[in-house]
């Protein structure tokens, strides 16, 4: 992945506060939590809502960011 980049994908999984989002051509889930992510209602999200993301990278893994329904 490439920081600077959007990609596209599909919710695969909702709980409270966050999300796992399904990216296209990859089978990694990548996480996404609510108090990073402003653009976009998570409450509204449900699974195979089509999303576009950037992805960040911390110690604990690859994390969807700027998150936009699509």
């Amino acid at each position: 992945y490439r920081i600077d980049e959007k990609y596209l994908g599909y919710v695969g999984n909702v709980q409270d506060g966050y999300i796992f989002i399904k990216a296209d051509g990859n089978p990694i889930d990548i996480f996404a939590h609510k108090k990073d992510n402003d653009k976009v209602d998570f409450d509204k999200l449900k699974i195979g809502d089509r999303v576009s993301f950037n992805v960040a990278f911390t110690f604990k893994g690859s994390i969807a960011m700027n998150i936009e329904k699509y």
